[in-house]
């Protein structure tokens, strides 16, 4: 398809589609976007985007839902010894780094325990054993 062959939507059907969506509000939509997307024929998106919008928006009877409770793997946190440069993956698993401190923090399930306790890091030292996060 050449350049020349795309259909783009002269002003005037741009303006006529504004005139209309911004004559009527609706919330909080894109008029000029709307508008748009009206002019070049594309009426079916713009309904789709417009009764999205509109389920979206929160019922003011409705009871506020509640926050999900904070996301902490169970099982055992080992911590780096000293602060480390780089992030080293330990046995398989990739460490969060406690930018407070600079050390680096492993939560490890109890049932792996056993396994990344053999890891050469910790068998050193590098790595040590922290509380249990439950």
């Amino acid at each position: 398809m050449a350049p020349s062959d795309k259909k783009i939507p002269d002003q005037a059907a741009i303006t006529k589609a504004f005139e209309k969506y911004v004559s009527k509000p609706k919330g909080d939509e894109d008029p000029m976007r709307m508008a748009k997307l009206a002019a070049s024929g594309n009426k079916i998106h713009a309904k789709k985007i417009l009764e999205a919008k509109t389920a979206a928006k929160a019922d003011p009877d409705a009871a506020p839902a509640e926050a999900p409770p904070p996301r902490v793997r169970p099982g055992v946190l080992f911590v780096s010894r000293d602060k480390e440069p780089s992030q080293l993956r330990v046995a398989g698993y990739k460490p969060i780094r406690n930018f407070s401190t600079g050390l680096l923090e492993y939560r490890i399930p109890k049932e792996d325990c056993a396994r990344f306790e053999a890891n050469h890091f910790v068998l050193n030292g590098r790595i040590q054993r922290g509380p249990a996060v439950d």
